[in-house]
């Protein structure tokens, strides 16, 4: 909490079902599904198609000191960052969190200068996180369109892949809530 504030702010902060967990111990089971994803070689990400491009791709170096791989590791501990002044309650009872991922984004923004990442780095992160939910929004589409993957693409740019996979984690770690039943 000293170090990453905004990460502590997570614990406690409830959310509806599927989830099970917080949105703090939610994001750690979304980080240990990443770091699993990565012990594995991306093997299991695409059935194993890309394997060789992913491990490429992820061994890139942003800075002088981190790939892109570390670089998605903070991306999965900082992807729901935003989810606390976000927070509301319908009616119903649903909870929602309108609008966490750009409020997440600028988020990172502020978290990564204060710890002196790179603009690169900082770039990346906020690219990841304020686009971590549309893959799978695209996924759910009955029908999906080139133009719309094109449109994810295009808006995430370089951290278009980096997203499909903290995504996969992310709904790893849901799934595996569900199974902790």
């Amino acid at each position: 909490a000293a170090l990453l504030p905004e990460v502590g702010a997570l614990k406690g902060v409830t959310q509806s079902p599927p989830h099970r967990y917080d949105v703090f111990d939610h994001t750690l089971h979304a980080v240990d599904e990443l770091v699993k994803i990565q012990a594995r070689g991306y093997a299991d990400v695409a059935n194993g198609e890309f394997v060789h491009e992913l491990q490429a791709h992820m061994a890139q170096m942003i800075s002088a000191e981190r790939t892109r791989g570390l670089l998605l590791r903070l991306c999965a501990l900082l992807h729901d960052i935003g989810k606390p002044g976000t927070r509301s309650v319908e009616a119903s009872g649903r909870i929602r969190f309108l609008e966490h991922e750009p409020r997440g984004a600028e988020m990172c923004d502020g978290l990564m200068r204060r710890l002196r990442f790179s603009k690169d780095e900082i770039g990346l992160a906020m690219r990841t996180v304020a686009h971590h939910l549309r893959p799978a929004l695209l996924a759910s589409e009955s029908h999906l369109s080139n133009r719309a993957v094109y449109r994810f693409f295009r808006d995430a740019g370089d951290a278009g892949v980096d997203v499909c996979v903290l995504m996969l984690a992310d709904q790893r770690a849901r799934a595996n809530e569900d199974q902790d039943a």
